[in-house]
């Protein structure tokens, strides 16, 4: 009798385990793969509201995951675009520099994702009347360029 109460027990221990993985990881990362293609497409469609509806989806989904975890760097880089295509521009830098924040922890700071959100920053901050800002922004993103590519010209 003993070993049977042992035994469910541990049968309980284990499938409450592995339902809390199952809920806290596959669960958020097909939420955020859903919304975050759903915005894709509506943004596609030039439906910029239904977009930043769905990436902000994919940011709330992406968030159990960590700030180690580039998913939701890139939910906000959606959302940021999908703010700007509706001249959201003041919404959406904030938005940029927590993923510039994300991706250069996530990611390394001379990764060509980091690169890409420091151009698209700096053409924001120039929208915003901010030109020093724009250019050093470009200045690190065109720093970054450049010692990839002379790392590649290294590998070959």
């Amino acid at each position: 009798m003993e070993s049977t109460k042992v035994s469910l027990f541990v049968c309980l221990a284990v499938a409450t385990g592995l339902g809390t993985w199952y809920l806290g990881v596959w669960v958020p990362d097909n939420q955020w793969r859903l919304a975050d293609l759903a915005g894709q497409r509506s943004m596609e469609r030039e439906h910029y509201g239904e977009a930043e509806r769905q990436f902000a989806v994919a940011v709330e989904a992406a968030r159990p995951a960590g700030d180690h975890d580039p998913r939701l760097g890139l939910a906000l880089f959606h959302l940021a675009q999908a703010l700007v295509a509706q001249s959201k521009n003041s919404e959406a830098l904030p938005l940029l520099e927590r993923c510039l924040a994300l991706n250069e922890k996530a990611l390394g700071l001379n990764h060509p994702d980091v690169s890409h959100v420091l151009e698209y920053q700096a053409g924001l901050l120039r929208r915003l009347d901010r030109p020093a800002e724009a250019e050093a922004a470009e200045q690190r993103a065109a720093m970054i360029r450049s010692r990839l590519e002379q790392t590649n010209k290294k590998a070959r």
